[in-house]
């Protein structure tokens, strides 16, 4: 069972940013967030595309100068405006972005499970010469990995154990799907971001991120969970898919 999407787009277009806002100032045992993760992985040169982009906080760590975004909500796309003044995003789908140039790398942060990796890599074999990158972050739902974790009992009480992504970008085929679309795997690897809670409203701000609507009851559950951890550990995974040549 997957996520529903009317969920999805509903928060997206009600609170632009919200990805921004729980994940930025996350940060892993190196002291760097999701992003910054993300863009070690990219060319120093080159622009990036970043599809899904959201408010492109991944131009922060590229450089305006390089970066190019595209998204679907509109809403999104204006707070990143809003935030970043002249920062290059575009409406558009994804999978079938508007035309944007000459890129040395495609990028997509905390959106591919979303998406799917099969559009992606068919934007990335039309622009990319041989050589480049496909790379992306991707939340992980795991029950393996969040068992006897704040973050699997939030979940839990949430309704929301196993229920999956819709692209759940299972390690067994990742490969395999990977070569179909013309790419080589050469990353999967998972990372810990924590994310401390300040107060109350923060508490809130973090349970109503996670794609579910649940009873009073349950949310108000789950809102003392996470005040009283003071903290969430997220299990995220980064690929990287390169381009033979």
């Amino acid at each position: 069972m997957s996520l529903d999407p009317g969920i999805v787009a509903r928060l997206h277009a009600e609170r632009p940013a919200v990805t921004e806002d729980l994940l930025l100032c996350a940060r892993d045992v190196a002291g760097r967030n999701p992003y910054g993760w993300l863009a070690e992985v990219l060319p120093p040169a080159g622009r990036v595309l970043d599809l899904g982009c959201g408010t492109a906080p991944l131009a922060e760590e590229v450089g305006l100068h390089r970066y190019v975004g595209v998204d679907r909500a509109a809403a999104e796309l204006a707070e990143a405006r809003r935030r970043r003044p002249g920062v290059d995003v575009r409406l558009g789908e994804a999978g079938d972005p508007p035309p944007v140039g000459t890129v040395a790398s495609v990028a997509v942060s905390m959106a591919l499970m979303l998406i799917g990796l099969e559009p992606v890599l068919a934007v990335g074999a039309r622009l990319l010469p041989p050589g480049a990158v496909v790379a992306a972050t991707v939340p992980t739902r795991d029950t393996d990995l969040v068992a006897g974790t704040t973050y699997g009992s939030l979940l839990g009480l949430l309704g929301q154990a196993g229920r999956g992504y819709p692209d759940p970008l299972d390690a067994d085929g990742l490969a395999r799907r990977a070569a179909a679309g013309g790419f080589r795997l050469v990353e999967d690897q998972l990372g810990s971001f924590t994310r401390h809670i300040r107060d109350g409203q923060d508490a809130a701000f973090v349970v109503d991120s996670c794609y579910a609507e649940p009873p009073p009851p349950a949310r108000d559950a789950a809102l003392r969970l996470v005040r009283g951890a003071g903290r969430l550990d997220y299990p995220i995974r980064r690929l990287v898919f390169a381009r033979p040549g």
